[in-house]
């Protein structure tokens, strides 16, 4: 279960059967049960993210996020080209 407490207004969020977390400088992402990518962060292009199918892992570093694929593809922000394989 990821437990989030928001500090700026006191407020508490959890969900249950979380897979993968990452934090960014305004916010957080993390895979769902449904193995969806969950963004929430106003500053994170989600649509350099968006992937047809499941997504096992997300990983972020400074302002960067990369997001891993069930087929094996790897999407990110910082490029347009997904990497296959």
């Amino acid at each position: 279960t990821l437990v989030i407490h928001d500090k700026k207004n006191a407020s508490k969020f959890s969900w249950d059967g979380v897979i993968s977390f990452a934090l960014v400088d305004d916010g957080y992402l993390f895979v769902d049960k449904q193995d969806s990518l969950i963004v929430m962060s106003e500053s994170t292009p989600r649509f350099l993210l968006k992937s047809e199918g499941k997504v096992v892992y997300v990983k972020s570093f400074n302002d960067k996020v990369l997001a891993l694929y069930e087929d094996g593809n790897l999407k990110s922000t910082i490029s347009m080209q997904k990497i296959s394989n």
